[in-house]
């Protein structure tokens, strides 16, 4: 049974489409041109557990490294940390319980402040999570509070902080050539950077960003991940037609869509099915909402489409 949404009615019996809703995101490349677009009108191609390239068959969930995801023009990379709990301040990470063989300081943020020194037009946003949920006493919390902070405070990695507020007003011109910091574990309270407020377990919902040092933005979440029907998955369609319908009449809201699903099936057999019902929605969909569309499998060539009508449909605004 899909789990009950509590957001405002929708009039009408829209068709909306996860592709149509990449189609907005403005942008070249994936981060938009035109210097007074809102951040959040933009359609952002997203990778969910980016870094499970290279997990075993039930938790994999890409097929692109991280440097390819960046090249096909991802821009959104939510990304599972655990920390060593060693006094070392690495962070590995992990796909549940299984690392993926990265360590986060050394051999992943360098990927990104690369990327951007080398692209300085662009922007990159990074979803952070504390994955050993489990480990959670104040001494656990702490290390990996401090390791997280040591990695964002090294010097090549704080010059690209985007250090602003982040408000439903924020323009793509401001987040240029910066590092957007998201985080899905909530750190110190002096610290600036923007936490999920909110955020519910597999159902479509409404939260809240929020930046300790000033500036929130209203979310509408769509993380239904739990796949039932295994042959034609029409709960995750059904899920992802909905919170399209739900974002035309919540445009101050930033939409995070999730097209990745698991469960009965591995990630893989949802992303057969479930990138090509996206793309076919998005191409015929005449506008489309935006936000960030996390997807897996970046590599399948319905997903890769996806991207090629991002950019052409971002281009515009």
């Amino acid at each position: 049974m899909r789990n009950a949404i509590i957001l405002p009615q929708v009039k009408g019996s829209l068709t909306p489409t996860l592709l149509t809703l990449l189609l907005t995101l403005g942008m070249v490349g994936g981060c938009g041109r035109a210097t007074e677009t809102r951040l959040i009108d933009l359609a952002i191609v997203g990778t969910h557990d980016a870094a499970a390239f290279n997990a075993s068959p039930q938790l994999r969930c890409q097929d692109l490294t991280l440097e390819e995801q960046l090249e096909v023009g991802v821009r959104a990379f939510d990304l599972r940390l655990v920390d060593r709990y060693d006094g070392s301040g690495c962070l590995d990470l992990y796909h549940g319980e299984e690392s993926l063989g990265l360590e986060f300081t050394k051999e992943v943020l360098p990927l990104f402040t690369q990327f951007l020194t080398a692209h300085p037009d662009e922007f990159v946003i990074l979803s952070l999570r504390k994955e050993d949920d489990e480990r959670h006493s104040q001494e656990e919390m702490k290390a990996y509070i401090q390791s997280l902070q040591r990695a964002l405070e090294r010097p090549e990695v704080a010059r690209l902080l985007y250090r602003g507020q982040l408000t439903r007003e924020t323009k793509v011109s401001e987040v240029r050539g910066k590092l957007l910091i998201l985080l899905r574990t909530r750190i110190d309270e002096d610290v600036c950077l923007p936490y999920f407020d909110g955020f519910q377990d597999d159902t479509t919902f409404v939260a809240r960003l929020v930046n300790p040092c000033g500036g929130t933005l209203d979310l509408l979440v769509e993380d239904e991940y739990i796949v039932s029907d295994t042959f034609d998955m029409s709960d995750k369609k059904v899920a992802l037609t909905e919170v399209l319908d739900y974002a035309e009449v919540m445009p101050d809201h930033w939409l995070i869509a999730y097209l990745s699903g698991t469960g009965n099936a591995t990630p893989e057999e949802v992303a057969e099915e479930i990138n090509p019902y996206a793309y076919r929605l998005l191409q015929e969909r005449k506008s489309l909402p935006g936000g960030i569309y996390f997807v897996d499998f970046a590599g399948m060539p319905e997903a890769l489409a996806i991207m090629t009508l991002c950019k052409k449909k971002n281009s515009k605004i």
